[in-house]
């Protein structure tokens, strides 16, 4: 073997080993910031895409009439129009809905406020969830926000509240 060939072979295997250790920094790198990203989804809170709030005119006492109401908008630093959005009010078994407006589909524009609204009356005692949900398709994916309390009924009263303990 002569000279040439083994200066050759020897520029050739630097230059691979060197070429080795880009990409194994490379992979570290990449693998470091996105073990970052990720680490970090679960802890941002994202703005909702439609503020959803949901009222009650009273306590929904065993066989009260009584009047439950969501009001959807886009937030102010969000688009501007959202077409085809479908709205509701989402009313458990152990309710019974005398009244109203409890589902619709419309066009959001920002700064106007939609409102549902019914009349309804717990039948049944039990832990209920009522929801307002506001619901849109932005491609192949459906978007969407809500606000769901859990409504309490027994024989002796009702309460309403955002968390069971």
């Amino acid at each position: 073997m002569d000279i040439g060939q083994f200066s050759m072979k020897t520029r050739l295997i630097k230059f691979l080993a060197i070429g080795a250790s880009l990409l194994l920094c490379i992979v570290f790198v990449s693998g470091c910031w996105s073990s970052l990203v990720w680490s970090n989804i679960g802890q941002r809170e994202f703005a909702p895409v439609i503020n959803v709030t949901l009222s009650f005119s009273a306590l929904p006492e065993l066989n009260r009439e009584i009047r439950v109401k969501s009001e959807f908008s886009i937030p102010k630093d969000f688009r501007d129009y959202i077409q085809n959005v479908s709205l509701e009010i989402k009313i458990p078994d152990g309710f019974q809905i005398i009244e109203g407006d409890i589902a619709r589909q419309c066009d959001f524009v920002k700064g106007k406020t939609y409102t549902l609204s019914a009349t309804v009356k717990a039948i049944r005692t039990g832990t209920w969830i009522i929801a307002g949900v506001a619901q849109y398709r932005n491609g192949a994916s459906i978007e969407g926000s809500g606000k769901d309390v859990y409504v309490i009924i027994t024989d002796e009263g009702a309460s309403i509240v955002d968390e069971l303990s």
